[in-house]
């Protein structure tokens, strides 16, 4: 019974933690599919500079020129700007990438997440197929947590060059979230919890 009301407890905390993303998820496909059209990329930055900088500059790199607008915002030297390049990034594309998997994986966990409950209302606590369930919903969450933290690192790139370009100091960038492997690295390792009890549990029959 403890193991029932657990298990319940973790796949809910499991669930709450998914869809607390789904905003992310839902505006990554947005942001990735407009920047795809219009051949942008949009990103927001906090610098730290003693004047308001000159943005009538144009990037200039190997592929090509890249023409960057800003919106200045002046706060106790904290300058705030949205800048919009001309050009394709990684960013986008992980981005679009990431709403386009939630599209799809959404509603398979959706089914998943029924097929188990189901079966532990029914008793089914510990098999190989609800065994199999728990690592497809460890397997998901990585997998999203992965995506999430590659886009932090080439967002982080972005925003440092977009500074340098400038000479001003970044006053911060976008955190890594670890915190998005934990559930699924608990399942995981429950996951090998449960087979080794279901081992055990052949073992001893097969003696019998």
């Amino acid at each position: 019974m403890k193991l029932k009301l657990l298990t319940v407890l973790f796949l809910i905390a499991y669930i709450f933690s998914f869809t607390s993303h789904f905003k992310d998820f839902t505006e990554g496909l947005k942001e990735g599919n407009n920047a795809f059209k219009e051949g942008k990329d949009y990103a927001t930055i906090v610098v730290k500079s003693d004047k308001t900088p000159n943005l009538n500059k144009t990037l200039v790199s190997k592929e090509n020129s890249q023409s960057i607008t800003a919106q200045v915002t002046t706060v106790e030297e904290t300058i705030t700007f949205e800048v919009s390049e001309t050009k394709s990034t990684m960013t986008s594309f992980l981005l679009g990438l990431l709403g386009l998997i939630s599209l799809f994986i959404i509603p398979m966990l959706l089914i998943v997440l029924f097929k188990f409950f189901k079966n532990l209302y029914k008793g089914t606590i510990v098999d190989a197929d609800q065994i199999g369930r728990l690592k497809f919903l460890a397997y998901i969450q990585i997998t999203f947590a992965i995506i999430g933290n590659t886009i932090v690192y080439f967002t982080q790139l972005e925003q440092q060059s977009i500074a340098s370009f400038y000479n001003l100091t970044l006053v911060k960038t976008t955190a890594y979230d670890i915190t998005l492997f934990f559930i699924p690295l608990i399942l995981l390792m429950i996951v090998e919890v449960l087979k080794q009890h279901l081992r055990l549990k052949e073992d001893a029959d097969l003696t019998i």
